[in-house]
């Protein structure tokens, strides 16, 4: 399955530079002012770990999981995609008779996708053979659109910096029909073993 690209330049909140489609598949490159720094001990582990081995050590596991597919990754950028199922236990109380998908499972979602798969890959697995563990820790986020029981979202992360065991990405979250749902830039810190 190949991603969507976006058209055109995805401006970032509070990150002077933007999201730039640059080749086929939907690839992203990120135009930066200031740029990040990466530590040796990241650049190391750096490549290791494809799309399924980051997919199966995701932590998190149903009914808090939500990622169906990685579709690309490398070491500076993830799209996967999720499907919003019709009894998601959440929709139950938010809102009945007209469900919506709450604001903060979007967030969640384009963290799962955007930051602890990008975090895996780019920190790999721990000295134990599980995955190093990356928690979410911080996002600022634009909301402008909803996403109803049943549709299918593509979250689409870049590497904006990692650097001291903290990752930072740009993440823009687009419904199966291509309008933008969200935009955030978001953070995850790597836990020590």
């Amino acid at each position: 399955m190949a991603a969507e690209s976006i058209a055109g330049s995805v401006p970032l909140p509070g990150v002077a530079g933007s999201m730039t489609p640059t080749g086929a598949g939907g690839s992203m490159s990120l135009s930066s002012a200031g740029g990040g720094a990466m530590l040796p001990e990241a650049a190391a582990t750096m490549g290791s770990l494809s799309a399924a081995d980051v997919l199966a050590l995701v932590p998190q596991a149903p009914p808090f999981r939500f990622i169906d597919e990685i579709v690309e990754l490398d070491d500076d950028h993830v799209v996967g995609t999720y499907r919003y199922r019709e009894d998601e236990w959440f929709y139950r109380g938010h809102f009945p008779g007209d469900p919506v998908t709450p604001g903060v499972i979007l967030v969640e979602t384009m963290a799962q996708i955007g930051v602890v798969c990008l975090g895996i890959r780019l920190f790999g697995a721990s000295a134990g053979g599980g995955a190093a563990r990356l928690l979410f820790t911080d996002v600022e986020a634009e909301f402008c659109g909803v996403v109803r029981p049943g549709q299918t979202v593509t979250v689409r992360s870049q590497k904006l910096w990692l650097r001291r065991g903290k990752l930072r990405a740009g993440v823009v979250m687009t419904a199966q029909d291509g309008r933008e749902v969200c935009r955030a830039t978001m953070s995850g810190m790597r836990l020590s073993s």
